[in-house]
């Protein structure tokens, strides 16, 4: 009788953990890496890296592809220039209408510990003027091209945002290049008497 409660005891254990590692998958994260200062001006890249991408997936999963669009919040301040994708990535982007960017790999990137930080693009904008934006990625999974996708579980949701201030040239800068300006007025004043 006392195996058969450990048995029983046992299976409600396993059934716990599976329950556990199902919820565990929402572990991956979305990072994106952008330049702390930017400037009127500035060309700057910002780069989409997943961590953890294979918490709570089986040894046998691999990523097979991702896409996301790119999102910005007012394209008066910061324009898209262009994208690249990471290697080993091949860049599937031009393939999708509705996808600003894609990658896929064959075969499939394994779930190994080397593989647990994973960069799929960078992403470079234009500042076209000063002010406050928020600049980002995000995936619609009712669009079989976007998300992060595996082999064996439903593709994962990749959207995260970023907040980028864009500050206007120092006003020293202005002040140099005006005394400049005043400098080479006066020798011109000065040669022509």
């Amino acid at each position: 009788m006392t195996t058969m409660k450990t048995y029983q005891a046992l299976c409600r254990l396993f059934a716990a953990s599976l329950a556990v590692a199902s919820f565990a998958c929402g572990a991956m994260t979305v990072q994106l890496n952008t330049p702390p200062t930017i400037r009127v001006g500035d060309t700057f890249d910002m780069d989409v890296v997943i961590n953890d991408a294979f918490t709570g997936k089986g040894p046998l999963e691999e990523i097979l592809a991702f896409g996301f669009d790119v999102t910005i919040s007012d394209p008066s301040i910061v324009s898209l220039i262009g994208v690249s994708v990471a290697i080993p990535f091949d860049d599937d982007s031009a393939f999708f209408e509705n996808t600003d960017v894609a990658g896929s790999v064959f075969p499939g990137i394994p779930n190994e510990g080397s593989n647990n930080t994973l960069p799929l693009a960078t992403v470079t904008f234009q500042a076209m003027m000063s002010g406050t934006v928020s600049v980002g990625i995000a995936s619609d999974l009712s669009d079989f091209n976007e998300g992060l996708v595996y082999s064996l579980d439903p593709p994962a949701d990749i959207t995260a945002s970023a907040g980028v201030a864009v500050v206007p040239l120092p006003t020293s800068i202005w002040l140099i290049g005006s005394g400049l300006v005043g400098l080479v007025g006066i020798a011109r004043r000065k040669k022509a008497a």
